[in-house]
């Protein structure tokens, strides 16, 4: 069995273009934002998709517009950069979409930039910082919070969306220590496209206000 699995990704990556991009439109409560993705079929997919917290945390901030419109803001491990046009059709002042890599399908409009947050460089300036399933490990997801952290200290609202719980917990615990004070995420469901049927997933939202 794991011979044929190591054949199947093997031609897998064979088969898919270097930069297999496709388009697609996404309902954010009245909004139609269009985004690039990765095919399905290309090996390095899983960065360059739409995942569910991003479709969730985008509704959350439909849902209030007002927490972005006027307001500089910034949103870490973008991938398609679908929260980031969502706050740019709803008024932000200014909208930083940051990854690692996959810009190139980010459109100009929201600054697309390159950003680690494991690395040492500050955060830009902002009055809102945005994440969405950004916590793939431990190490991921306390480096996160230590950027919430940073943000918070410099006035800025934070909101993380999670759907994936594999490292929320660490998240959580490091911004206690970072910020002295006990947050817990909310539960919000949202529908969402999964392998071609639409499903209700459930999403943890942190939202901490400005101190």
């Amino acid at each position: 069995m794991r011979r044929w699995t190591l054949l199947l990704v093997a031609a897998a990556r064979a088969l898919a273009p270097p930069s297999a991009w496709v388009r697609r439109t996404i309902a954010v409560r009245e909004l139609r934002i269009e985004v690039r993705e990765r095919a399905q079929m290309d090996p390095d997919h899983l960065g360059g998709l739409t995942w569910t917290g991003g479709r969730a945390l985008a509704e959350y901030v439909a849902d209030r517009p007002a927490l972005v419109a006027g307001k500089r803001v910034l949103e870490l491990g973008c991938g398609s950069a679908l929260v980031a046009l969502t706050c740019d059709a709803l008024g932000a002042a200014a909208t930083t979409a940051t990854d690692l890599d996959g810009l190139d399908r980010v459109p100009a409009r929201v600054d697309p930039r390159v950003f680690d947050v494991l690395g040492a460089a500050p955060l830009p300036a902002c009055d809102v910082l945005l994440a969405a399933d950004v916590m793939f490990t431990s190490e991921l997801a306390r480096a996160l919070a230590r950027r919430a952290a940073e943000a918070h200290r410099a006035g800025a609202r934070v909101v993380v969306a999670d759907s994936q719980g594999w490292a929320s917990n660490a998240f959580r615990d490091e911004l206690d220590a970072a910020l002295a004070a006990r947050f817990r995420f909310d539960a919000t469901t949202v529908v969402d496209d999964v392998a071609g049927r639409m499903r209700r997933k459930r999403v943890r939202i942190l939202d901490v206000e400005p101190p």
